[in-house]
């Protein structure tokens, strides 16, 4: 009498196994089956995984990684990471603190976008990191004048500031840019302040150092309009950071 199949009716060797394959013994047809279904389980499983991994980085964040890398390889010695969002990606200046910079900017970034799009990129360690960001993060479709949006805010700031770290020994970090009011559609100005005094208490905690860039900074006419058209990004952002350069370099 042979002994009853722990398995299945449809785990049988004349099902799972190749044509023309010799007459194995019962285990190592058991063994050959469970590896057979074992590789058979680990394909969506690999699959999902991968489609997981690449998420961060599809479509356009993908695009301008790849570009901040070749540029990083085109800078000898030491240089300046500029980090944050459109209103650092738009931004010229090649040069802060007397070094070439990296622009880094991706726009549309939350905090949330920024920690893995950084935490990818390959380049070498900059003596100073500038992050201006939080911009987005009081887009009105995230629902930002919430308890829970400021908690967000406060944890994907720290886990930002954590990586930035790790590739910077120095970082600063920008005020985040003031919305026109009213003028901003989509935004909302109250997150905005909200989000600022998280990041005011954070440096004060010690994790970065803050600079504050707006108002018009020094030597800048009182009169000029602080925004652009779009009642969103900053004119002359270039020139409020450099008129701060002793605070961000010092």
């Amino acid at each position: 009498m042979h002994a009853r199949s722990p398995f299945p009716a449809w785990f049988r060797w004349p099902l799972i196994a190749p044509r023309g394959l010799p007459p194995y013994g019962r285990i190592t047809k058991t063994l050959i089956g469970v590896g057979i279904l074992a590789m058979i389980a680990i394909v969506p499983v690999s699959a999902f995984m991968m489609t997981e991994a690449a998420g961060p980085h599809d479509g356009y964040a993908l695009v301008r990684l790849r570009t901040v890398e070749a540029q990083a390889e085109q800078i000898e010695g030491d240089y300046i990471l500029l980090a944050g969002d459109s209103h650092t990606e738009r931004l010229l200046l090649p040069a802060l603190c007397g070094l070439p910079t990296l622009n880094a900017g991706l726009s549309g970034a939350t905090l949330a976008d920024m920690a893995p799009f950084l935490s990818a990129a390959k380049i070498r360690p900059p003596k100073l990191t500038l992050l201006i960001a939080g911009t987005n993060d009081a887009n009105l479709k995230r629902k930002p004048d919430t308890d829970a949006a400021r908690a967000g805010f406060r944890e994907n700031l720290d886990t930002l500031l954590s990586i930035l770290h790790w590739k910077s020994t120095r970082v600063v970090v920008s005020q985040v840019p003031p919305l026109r009011e009213p003028g901003a559609t989509g935004f909302s100005p109250a997150a905005v302040r909200a989000f600022d005094a998280i990041v005011g208490e954070t440096c004060d905690s010690g994790k970065c150092r803050r600079v504050v860039l707006f108002p018009p900074a020094d030597g800048l006419s009182p009169r000029e309009p602080l925004h652009a058209p779009d009642g969103i990004h900053l004119n002359r952002l270039a020139d409020r950071i450099l008129a701060r350069s002793d605070e961000i370099c010092g």
